[in-house]
C-alpha cells in the first residue's frame, strides 16, 4: 500500500496576521478563510489549501529588542569585515558595503514612475489570470520549466 500525503495548510508566523493576510489577499485575489480571531488569519486556495498567518509577538519582539541593542561598534566591525572580504549577495550584485554606502550617502528623491487609473487597470487585468497560480507556486515552492 502506498501512503499518500497532501499538504492542507501552510502557516507563517508574523506580528500582525490581519495586515499580512490583507496584503496577500490584494496580491493574490485569494478568498479569506472564515476563521479570524485577532491572532490568526488565513486565505484559501480554490482547492482548499490554506495559507495561514499567526501572531507571534514574542519572537519578533525579542528579535527587534536584540537588533536595537547591538552596539554601534559591532555594526561597524561587521561592515569592515564585509568590506575586507568583499561580501555580496551574489556575483550579479556590487559588494554589500558599496550598496550600503550608496544608501546612506545618497540623496533621497521622489519616485519617478507614475501610472494613471487606466494603466493600473490594464496591468491588473493582464496579471489576473496568473495571480493565483503564481501565489500557489510561491507558497508551495513549485517550479516550472
Amino acid at each position: 500500500m502506498t501512503l499518500r500525503m497532501r499538504m492542507t495548510a501552510i502557516t507563517l508566523d508574523c506580528p500582525d496576521p490581519e495586515a499580512l493576510a490583507a496584503f496577500y489577499r490584494r496580491a493574490t485575489g485569494l478568498a479569506p478563510h472564515p476563521r479570524f480571531d485577532g491572532d490568526f488569519a488565513a486565505l484559501v486556495f480554490e482547492d482548499g489549501l490554506v495559507l495561514g498567518f499567526q501572531r507571534v509577538d514574542g519572537l519578533w519582539g525579542r528579535l527587534a529588542e536584540w537588533a536595537e541593542n547591538v552596539p554601534a561598534r559591532e555594526y561597524e566591525r561587521l561592515r569592515r569585515v564585509g568590506e575586507l572580504r568583499g561580501h555580496r549577495v551574489d556575483s550579479t550584485h556590487p559588494p554589500t558595503h558599496l550598496r550600503r554606502r550608496l544608501l546612506a550617502e545618497g540623496e533621497a528623491f521622489p519616485a519617478r514612475v507614475t501610472v494613471n487609473a487606466a494603466t493600473t487597470a490594464a496591468i491588473d487585468g493582464e496579471l489576473a489570470g496568473m495571480r493565483r497560480q503564481v501565489a500557489r507556486d510561491v507558497v508551495t515552492g513549485a517550479h516550472h520549466g
